[in-house]
């Protein structure tokens, strides 16, 4: 028997402590007693029982042209729920609402304050081409610039206008034929016309971000065009000075180096149909032995941009050594062999064009445009040479010549 007193005993502490954790609850759903009074409006006074979520409902609530924005004690302090005890009575705080919307309807944010009180509306808004001029009350369909609250419940929508964006233009001293808009509206389409310069190829129209733009479609900011150009033919010395050239292997020589990028646009003129390069190398010749002379172009990213160099150890993937060029060395373009003084050793100076075509495919993707001159020894023994005055030429064309 004293078994299962025991056991009721137990059973009911159970349910007394599941009791009082629900009462206790965390407070939000106890309720108290409270008498609203809204002052002028004293119509609408009443007793309600309210729990703390409950409470909430009552502040920021909308009453004609006006909205309860806070509760008062007698002493016109703003209350909390958690201040206020069964029975007391709280009072109105009168303001307005103020509601902004987006241009479809929909709410943006609500702000609730007193008439004259400072008011803040939310930042300006974006709409790509179109310029926010600011705030229209849909019923009065009047502009205000809200910087302060109204004397009523208001909602406003967005005003925006559509921009119209500048174009300027820097031929850079070519002509165009065709009309260039000055201006245009987000909804304006137009292509860009083409520029003329004698003797070299129009590139395209670039931003100041160096971006290519061919026509105006949908953009939605002031524009500075640059019209870029490319030549399709210079000729440029390299050096003055004289060098000379020692039957030790091809990987020890001198070599040249020019970065094409300076004067043209490789990727314009592929983009153009100018599909090979014709290079030729010019130079002053003259033997210190008798013997054959070699003329070899190299394509390659990682060599520096020395004039001229002693060696090129440490420069290429790996070293060229020996006579016989390979059409897998790498980076190699293309290679003349010739003679000064055919069979016998000819000390006199004299000069030779050398021409070589390669594919203006093969300059970018093996170097980027830069372009490197080696020269080379026939190998046999004592047949070093020299070379002055190193010139090249550059010719692109729309078939491999």
């Amino acid at each position: 028997m004293k078994k299962i007193l025991s056991f009721v005993l137990l059973i009911l502490a159970v349910l007394t402590c599941c009791v009082a954790c629900s009462n206790a609850d965390d407070g939000q759903n106890v309720k108290s007693n409270i008498a609203l009074n809204y002052g002028e409006n004293s119509d609408l006074n009443k007793v309600v029982s309210l729990s703390a979520d409950d409470f909430s409902d009552y502040k920021n609530d909308i009453v004609g042209n006006a909205a309860v924005i806070d509760w008062l004690d007698a002493d016109g302090n703003s209350v909390s729920f958690s201040d206020i005890t069964d029975g007391d009575t709280i009072y109105a705080k009168w303001g307005v609402c103020v509601t902004f919307q987006n241009e479809e309807g929909g709410k943006i944010a609500s702000y609730y304050g007193t008439p004259g009180e400072k008011l803040v509306s939310p930042s300006s808004l974006i709409k790509k081409g179109y310029r926010f001029d600011g705030w229209l009350e849909i019923t009065t369909l009047s502009q205000s610039d809200l910087e302060t609250f109204p004397e009523f419940n208001s909602t406003y929508r967005p005003i925006f206008n559509l921009m119209n964006y500048s174009v300027t233009y820097d031929l850079s001293g070519g002509v165009c034929l065709y009309e260039l808009k000055t201006s245009y509206t987000i909804y304006d389409e137009f292509i860009l016309p083409e520029v003329t310069k004698d003797n070299e190829l129009f590139c395209g129209w670039f931003t100041q971000n160096n971006e290519k733009i061919t026509r105006i479609s949908g953009n939605a900011e002031d524009l500075k065009l640059t019209a870029v150009f490319t030549k399709t033919a210079f000729y440029k010395y390299l050096r003055y000075d004289t060098v000379t050239i020692t039957d030790s292997g091809r990987a020890n020589q001198k070599f040249d180096h020019i970065d094409l990028n300076k004067y043209v646009s490789l990727s314009s003129l592929l983009e153009q149909g100018y599909t090979s390069v014709e290079i030729i190398v010019t130079m002053d010749v003259k033997e210190i032995n008798d013997g054959y002379q070699y003329c070899f172009l190299y394509a390659d990213t990682s060599v520096g941009g020395n004039a001229y160099s002693s060696s090129l150890v440490g420069f290429f993937d790996r070293y060229i050594l020996g006579n016989n060029i390979q059409k897998d060395d790498p980076s190699f373009l293309a290679g003349c062999k010739f003679e000064h003084g055919p069979g016998y050793k000819n000390s006199n100076w004299a000069e030779y064009s050398l021409s070589m075509t390669v594919k203006t495919e093969d300059l970018i993707s093996l170097g980027n445009g830069n372009l490197y001159i080696r020269y080379g020894a026939s190998g046999n023994s004592e047949d070093d040479w020299q070379n002055c005055h190193v010139a090249i030429g550059f010719n692109a064309y729309r078939s491999y010549n």
